[in-house]
């Protein structure tokens, strides 16, 4: 038992948030900005599909965390095109996360394709909800680098702009 203030939660289980080729259980769309549980891989693809023309990252990251023995998590499809990232796509995906009780982790790989300092904005409200919640924590994602002299200006970047939490 926890005491008074103390959110109980299940670490293990992950949030992602991001792009979907579809999102559908019953009817086009129905599970569009719907926080969804999945318990496989075969799951997620008859709910929201696949990556066949367009390159959607939260596809590759559900099927990398069930190739490596992943069980239940969370979904929430903020959208169709992975082209046309938005940062209020994200915001929303984030309100619509504090709803689920049972995660404590966040993810939302495809923020890293958001133009200029948009990522860092909603990674410090993703650690501003973590805070505010106190039932969890996210994984954030650095912007792509192609070499080691990139990936050094990439981490600076994110340093720089990403805030300092309680320290």
């Amino acid at each position: 038992m926890f005491p008074p203030g103390v959110a109980e939660t299940n670490p293990s289980v992950p949030l992602f948030i991001g792009y979907t080729e579809k999102a559908m259980m019953a009817a086009p769309d129905d599970l569009l900005e719907q926080p969804v549980s999945v318990s496989s891989l075969r799951e997620y693809e008859m709910y929201f599909g696949m990556s066949s023309l367009k390159f959607f990252m939260m596809y590759y990251s559900i099927a990398a965390y069930f190739n490596n023995g992943g069980g239940k998590c969370f979904v929430i499809s903020i959208g169709k095109d992975p082209d046309l990232v938005k940062k209020q796509d994200f915001i929303r995906g984030l309100t619509l996360s504090e709803q689920v009780v049972d995660t404590g982790l966040l993810l939302f790989p495809e923020a890293t394709k958001l133009p200029g300092l948009a990522l860092y904005e909603v990674q410090q409200l993703a650690l501003a909800g973590c805070d505010r919640l106190q039932n969890r924590f996210c994984i954030l994602d650095l912007k792509p680098a192609t070499d080691a002299e990139s990936h050094t200006g990439v981490v600076t970047e994110f340093r720089d702009n990403i805030g300092l939490w309680n320290l």
